[in-house]
């Protein structure tokens, strides 16, 4: 049986819940959500932005398949070919 999905509402106030969070309780809420040890190199703001795209993935669901695909072969891309220029 499928979980209800989250409102909205329920969605922001666990996003805000992750602000005055240690980096420790940070760390364990990250085991929560991906099932995996966190990475060790993760610095807080970025773990609060890997925190809140998983529990909003969680929420709402992720990427589909053919956005999936093409992220996968943009980065299969980039890693066979030289990093591209950018001009401003």
């Amino acid at each position: 049986m499928k979980r209800p999905k989250k409102t909205e509402a329920a969605v922001a106030a666990e996003l805000e819940a992750l602000n005055p969070l240690s980096q420790k309780q940070l760390r364990e809420r990250w085991v929560e959500l991906y099932e995996t040890p966190c990475p060790p190199f993760m610095r807080r703001p970025l773990l609060i932005r890997a925190l809140a795209y998983r529990i909003q993935e969680k929420a709402f669901g992720g990427l589909d398949r053919a956005t999936r695909r093409l992220l996968e072969q943009a980065a299969a891309a980039a890693i066979t070919t030289s990093a591209p220029t950018i001009e401003i």
